[in-house]
């Protein structure tokens, strides 16, 4: 377990995990859908057995993991990472990262991230990453661009909730 500033430490999330991330994600949920590209009703209405069967799901599938950020016993962060393929290419695809405002602002988005990389490096091998951000997030869309990560495209009405669509930027970042 990596330490970061606060007392906060990495840990992958198990099924025991599984009533910590509802709480979690449905806190993300409310505070911005549109960086998760969920409608809230869809993740509000899901309840702690959905989230046990995914992480039990990612273990046993082996191709993701959600990654815990914990303040002690307390979950204060995630970011998903799955192993993918394109053309033959793997790649890491992290996803859904988001940290609770107490511990924003501290180089903790900035630690998660490269976590995040580290586990896609060390359980798949991969050495190119992306991730996707809604292109008004501009906040998170500095974050990942300081890490290296480069806009490749940007799609258009890539989601829905409710009236409103979205874009998202495909960020990527390719390691030597």
């Amino acid at each position: 377990m990596q330490s970061l500033s606060d007392s906060l430490a990495f840990r992958i999330l198990g099924p025991a995990d599984a009533d910590a991330l509802r709480r979690l994600r449905h806190r993300a949920i409310q505070e911005c859908p549109e960086n998760f590209g969920t409608p809230p009703a869809i993740e509000l209405g899901r309840g702690t057995g959905y989230y046990r069967r995914q992480l039990l799901a990612a273990r046993l599938r082996g191709q993701s993991r959600i990654l815990g950020v914990l303040q002690g016993p307390n979950l204060v962060g995630m970011a998903g990472v799955r192993h993918r393929h394109t053309l033959s290419i793997p790649y890491g695809l992290i996803y859904s990262m988001y940290l609770i405002p107490e511990v924003r602002g501290k180089g903790n988005g900035r630690a998660l991230l490269e976590e995040a990389q580290a586990v896609l490096i060390r359980l798949w091998k991969v050495r190119m990453f992306q991730m996707n951000v809604e292109i008004h997030n501009l906040t998170a869309l500095r974050l990942y661009e300081s890490c290296g990560f480069r806009i490749l495209r940007t799609d258009t009405h890539a989601f829905r909730i409710g009236d409103l669509d979205f874009d998202v930027h495909l960020l990527e970042k390719r390691m030597t």
